[in-house]
Protein backbone atom coordinates (compact mmCIF):
# COMPACT_ATOMS: atom_id res chain seq x y z
CA UNK A 1 0.00 0.00 0.00
CA UNK A 2 3.02 2.41 0.55
CA UNK A 3 3.67 5.56 2.70
CA UNK A 4 1.25 8.18 3.06
CA UNK A 5 1.86 11.44 1.31
CA UNK A 6 4.27 13.62 3.12
CA UNK A 7 1.84 16.16 3.83
CA UNK A 8 -0.44 13.67 5.61
CA UNK A 9 2.61 12.58 7.94
CA UNK A 10 3.09 15.83 8.97
CA UNK A 11 -0.79 16.21 9.89
CA UNK A 12 -0.07 12.98 12.03
CA UNK A 13 2.77 14.54 13.86
CA UNK A 14 0.96 17.49 14.49
CA UNK A 15 -1.16 15.32 16.33
CA UNK A 16 -3.99 16.20 13.69
CA UNK A 17 -6.42 12.70 12.81
CA UNK A 18 -5.41 10.81 9.88
CA UNK A 19 -7.14 8.34 8.41
CA UNK A 20 -5.17 8.03 4.50
CA UNK A 21 -5.23 4.22 5.11
CA UNK A 22 -8.71 3.87 6.01
CA UNK A 23 -9.08 6.28 2.21
CA UNK A 24 -7.01 4.15 0.21
CA UNK A 25 -8.85 0.89 1.51
CA UNK A 26 -11.79 1.71 1.06
CA UNK A 27 -11.61 1.77 -2.62
CA UNK A 28 -10.85 -1.95 -2.94
CA UNK A 29 -11.77 -3.04 0.32
CA UNK A 30 -15.14 -2.31 2.80
CA UNK A 31 -14.00 -0.67 6.25
CA UNK A 32 -15.87 -1.03 8.99
CA UNK A 33 -14.88 1.67 11.09
CA UNK A 34 -15.10 2.42 15.07
CA UNK A 35 -15.34 4.60 17.62
CA UNK A 36 -12.07 4.82 20.04
CA UNK A 37 -13.72 5.73 23.29
CA UNK A 38 -15.07 1.50 23.92
CA UNK A 39 -12.84 0.47 26.37
CA UNK A 40 -11.93 -3.19 27.34
CA UNK A 41 -13.80 -5.54 28.56
CA UNK A 42 -13.30 -7.99 31.39
CA UNK A 43 -13.47 -11.73 30.92
CA UNK A 44 -12.71 -14.35 33.44
CA UNK A 45 -11.29 -18.11 32.57
CA UNK A 46 -14.72 -19.77 33.23
CA UNK A 47 -16.10 -17.04 31.07
CA UNK A 48 -13.70 -17.94 27.98
CA UNK A 49 -14.50 -21.51 28.68
CA UNK A 50 -18.53 -20.95 27.62
CA UNK A 51 -17.48 -18.73 24.99
CA UNK A 52 -15.54 -21.47 23.45
CA UNK A 53 -17.97 -23.94 24.59
CA UNK A 54 -21.11 -21.43 22.53
CA UNK A 55 -18.83 -20.96 19.91
CA UNK A 56 -18.19 -24.89 19.15
CA UNK A 57 -22.19 -24.49 18.86
CA UNK A 58 -23.52 -26.33 21.40
CA UNK A 59 -26.73 -25.81 23.11
CA UNK A 60 -27.03 -23.03 25.92
CA UNK A 61 -28.72 -25.87 28.21
CA UNK A 62 -25.71 -27.93 27.76
CA UNK A 63 -22.54 -25.13 28.97
CA UNK A 64 -22.81 -25.69 32.23
CA UNK A 65 -21.84 -29.41 32.04
CA UNK A 66 -19.28 -28.40 29.79
CA UNK A 67 -17.18 -25.79 31.06
CA UNK A 68 -17.29 -28.25 34.17
CA UNK A 69 -15.81 -31.03 32.53
CA UNK A 70 -13.20 -28.66 30.84
CA UNK A 71 -12.08 -27.24 34.33
CA UNK A 72 -12.29 -30.65 35.82
CA UNK A 73 -9.99 -31.49 32.37
CA UNK A 74 -7.69 -28.55 33.08
CA UNK A 75 -7.20 -28.97 36.48
CA UNK A 76 -9.08 -26.09 37.51
CA UNK A 77 -11.85 -24.89 40.30
CA UNK A 78 -14.20 -22.47 40.45
CA UNK A 79 -13.62 -19.81 43.43
CA UNK A 80 -15.20 -17.89 45.71
CA UNK A 81 -13.60 -14.95 47.58
CA UNK A 82 -10.11 -16.09 46.48
CA UNK A 83 -11.27 -20.00 47.89
CA UNK A 84 -12.03 -22.68 45.91
CA UNK A 85 -15.45 -23.95 45.95
CA UNK A 86 -15.94 -27.99 47.26
CA UNK A 87 -19.66 -27.58 47.57
CA UNK A 88 -21.10 -29.02 44.33
CA UNK A 89 -24.21 -27.55 45.03
CA UNK A 90 -22.14 -23.82 45.22
CA UNK A 91 -20.28 -24.61 42.56
CA UNK A 92 -23.19 -25.46 40.20
CA UNK A 93 -24.65 -22.30 41.22
CA UNK A 94 -21.38 -20.38 40.36
CA UNK A 95 -20.95 -22.14 36.99
CA UNK A 96 -24.68 -21.25 35.79
CA UNK A 97 -24.54 -17.49 37.06
CA UNK A 98 -21.21 -17.40 34.75
CA UNK A 99 -23.42 -18.89 32.03
CA UNK A 100 -26.02 -16.82 32.33
CA UNK A 101 -24.18 -14.02 32.41
CA UNK A 102 -22.20 -14.59 29.66
CA UNK A 103 -24.89 -15.61 27.47
CA UNK A 104 -27.11 -12.47 28.80
CA UNK A 105 -24.54 -9.75 28.49
CA UNK A 106 -21.32 -10.61 27.13
CA UNK A 107 -22.15 -12.57 24.55
CA UNK A 108 -24.63 -10.13 22.97
CA UNK A 109 -21.92 -7.35 23.51
CA UNK A 110 -18.90 -8.95 21.45
CA UNK A 111 -21.40 -9.86 18.67
CA UNK A 112 -22.36 -6.33 18.51
CA UNK A 113 -18.89 -5.61 18.55
CA UNK A 114 -17.68 -7.64 15.77
CA UNK A 115 -15.82 -9.85 18.24
CA UNK A 116 -17.48 -13.05 17.27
Amino acid sequence: MGNPPSSELAERSSGESCNWRSRCLRSTVPVYERSRDWGAIAISDAEWLVIHTAMEGKPDNEWCTAIDAQMKRLGRTMSKDGKPVTDEQEKRALQQKVVDDVKNIKLPFLRRMGAI
